[in-house]
């Protein structure tokens, strides 16, 4: 990851990009953090195309980069075509679609790991690479339940358990690794 350094002996003008800038105008939602509301959020999730805050960042880098991607809007450098998925995404677009698959409750290590999200991050995907999303969009029922590829938190933390359980002390970081997930799901 790149970091935007201040210049020596420095100070740094205003470190938001005038093309984040323009995004928080467009979107009055992009403005407050996606998951919890809160003001001014920082970070983002690239996979999703929104802001969110420090907090919640920290609990999107939880669910790890297959699902998805956190990035700084102060502290990261970013090149315009990174912006694209933020201008076809949006906290707004994002929001209106975890309504319609009624997965906007839920809590954040549940949410984006289901049928709805897994397809919101692959059209999103398609769309930033003007391509044709190669997955069907979910029904509404098959949207809120869990893609095949993640399981919930409880059932990573028994899985790597028994797979600890099972191996020497050799092996015991081969079994902390996360199984790749399958298809095109894996986060931008």
């Amino acid at each position: 990851m790149t970091q935007h350094h201040p210049p020596p002996g420095g100070k740094r003008a205003d470190p938001t990009p005038a093309a984040f800038q323009a995004l928080l105008a467009r979107d009055p939602a992009n403005e407050l953090c996606f998951d919890c509301r809160r003001a001014n959020p920082d970070w983002t999730s690239c996979a999703f195309g929104i802001f969110i805050c420090e907090n919640c960042a920290g609990k999107h880098r939880e669910l790890g980069t297959h699902v998805t991607r956190v990035r700084s809007v102060r502290l990261d450098e970013w090149e315009p075509a990174q912006l694209t998925v933020f201008q076809k995404g949006g906290n707004t677009a994002l929001d209106r679609f975890f309504r319609e698959f009624e997965v906007a409750h839920m809590d954040i290590s549940e949410k984006y790991q289901t049928k709805a999200a897994d397809y919101w991050r692959v059209q999103l995907k398609a769309q930033v690479n003007l391509t044709d999303c190669p997955d069907p969009r979910p029904t509404k029922s098959e949207g809120r339940e869990m893609a095949d590829h993640y399981s919930s938190a409880k059932d990573r933390q028994a899985q790597l358990a028994s797979r600890i359980q099972g191996l020497g002390n050799s092996n015991f970081e081969q079994a902390k690794k996360p199984p790749k997930p399958s298809g095109c799901c894996v986060a931008m």
